[in-house]
């Protein structure tokens, strides 16, 4: 091989090279930007299954109340409690799923996004003691604590725990649900 030949053979690898690394930061953005905008675009009822890799999230009740807890560890609302309880089912093999009470938030029609209530979850926490991990294979139920408006409008409660390999391939579909709370 002469000297112009290696030459050219070995900017066609850099162009080449170039070249993939353009194409997999674009993917890269265009999940990242599905991620980061994804909102509940369908809505579905109480006890509907929504997957995200191997977890499968069940909203299996819904409560509402103005205090949580008993005496002086009440806590007041400043608005309206909705107490969420969801079932995640760990169909793992090996990886245990760790409940993060980040993960889910309700939305109301307009668009408002309301995380949990710290107040009110840790009311809630010192009754009823949760554990935060389901071990591969099964199921467990968290309850999750919001202070929204007492008057919201539509409420459904939506989900964030990041990008999975399974969401790869379905595009992060389980970001765009909504649970109607209402």
């Amino acid at each position: 091989m002469g000297p112009l030949r290696y030459k050219a053979s070995v900017k066609g690898l850099r162009v080449t090279g170039v070249a993939i690394v353009v194409v997999l930061v674009v993917i890269a953005l265009a999940f990242a930007g599905l991620y980061t905008f994804a909102k509940p675009q369908h809505f579905v009822a109480l006890g509907t299954p929504i997957q995200q890799d191997d977890f499968i999230y069940v909203v299996t009740g819904v409560g509402r109340s103005p205090t949580i807890g008993n005496g002086a560890a009440t806590v007041r609302a400043s608005g309206l409690y909705y107490i969420v309880t969801i079932r995640v089912d760990n169909d793992a093999k090996r990886v245990a799923f760790k409940w993060d009470e980040r993960i889910p938030h309700i939305m109301d029609a307009q668009g408002d996004r309301f995380d949990k209530s710290p107040d009110g979850q840790a009311a809630l926490d010192a009754e009823t003691k949760p554990k935060f991990a389901v071990p591969p294979g099964q199921s467990a139920s968290f309850e999750a604590v919001f202070d929204v408006p007492a008057h919201i409008d539509k409420p459904v409660l939506a989900l964030d725990n990041g990008i999975m390999m399974g969401d790869i391939f379905n595009l992060v579909e389980y970001r765009r649900v909504g649970v109607i709370l209402y």
